[in-house]
């Protein structure tokens, strides 16, 4: 982890305990401002350490040099549909969570369709 940087922390997420993981926002900013360097670890377990590098500035411009966060919520929507529940009772919160993440792909890939367009989205 960078000496250089701030944690995230969502109280919805511990529930009364400490996090299983951690996230850090390393102090590396993008052009526009934005933070584009993360890395997730496990206060438990010194050996996950995982590093998101996302992209950073226009990609036509300075090629491809990071992930998307599309592709992040392309990851937890398939992980999210693999592990339904067989019950279909038990299913209610993580079909919702699928319909939410669906959404918010939409979304993003709307704003980068009018990005590429030259609007303003």
């Amino acid at each position: 982890m960078s000496a250089l940087s701030r944690q995230l922390v969502d109280p919805r997420f511990s529930l009364g305990r400490e996090p299983l993981t951690e996230i850090h926002v390393l102090e590396d900013r993008d052009r526009d401002g934005g933070y584009y360097a993360y890395e997730i670890e496990s206060p438990t377990n010194p050996a996950l350490r995982v590093p998101l590098t996302f992209q950073n500035g226009p990609w036509r411009e300075v090629g491809v040099n990071g992930i998307f966060e599309v592709d992040l919520l392309v990851i937890a929507r398939d992980k999210l549909e693999r592990s339904l529940p067989e019950d279909p009772e038990k299913r209610g919160y993580t079909k919702e969570a699928i319909r939410n993440i669906t959404l918010a792909i939409d979304n993003l890939m709307s704003r980068y369709q009018h990005r590429e367009k030259g609007e303003t989205p």
